[in-house]
């Protein structure tokens, strides 16, 4: 899809689910999809409360959108990111090390497995209809916010998983 039927179709979908103003012009003025994913990015808690976007507009950014940490309807494999959102039919395995720090959703349809060790830091948001499965090892610390969705946790050495019901 062209990029400006591209930005039409999103500001139409964003628009329909209340959208700000402010937004949608951003979304209207994007000079590239790169651009659109970075709005992404930033405007997570939309895209969450939302589905947004649509399946159908998801897949026009399937060659892009893993290099933003987004991935609807995908394969998870990642290392340290700093940010994960994951949706639909997503599922995988993300592993953080070192001194890593990220930041996870995972949405209505995810299946992720989260691994820490070291001295990461993760932060994960559980929505309804997601599952994951969290292993933190040595100095890990994870935090959970959940939702919703079901969960698996396991820490050992010294790490520790703190679940908040939302």
């Amino acid at each position: 899809m062209e990029l400006k039927d591209l930005r039409k179709a999103l500001a139409k979908e964003a628009k329909a689910a209340g959208i700000c103003k402010e937004w949608l012009e951003k979304i209207e003025h994007a000079t590239n999809r790169e651009a659109l994913l970075a709005l992404a990015v930033k405007g997570n808690d939309f895209l969450l409360l939302h589905d947004f976007p649509s399946d159908r507009l998801a897949a026009e950014f399937t060659d892009i959108a893993p290099h933003f940490g987004i991935y609807i309807n995908r394969g998870v494999d990642a290392f340290n990111p700093r940010f994960i959102f994951a949706r639909g039919t997503a599922a995988g395995a993300i592993s953080y090390k070192g001194f890593g720090v990220g930041e996870v959703y995972a949405c209505k349809g995810a299946i992720l497995t989260i691994t820490a060790g070291d001295y990461a830091k993760v932060y994960a948001t559980l929505e309804p209809g997601a599952t994951i499965q969290v292993k933190a090892t040595g100095s890990a610390r994870v935090t959970i916010s959940q939702h919703g969705g079901s969960m698996v946790t396991e820490a050992t050495d010294g790490a520790t998983i703190k679940v908040k019901p939302a």
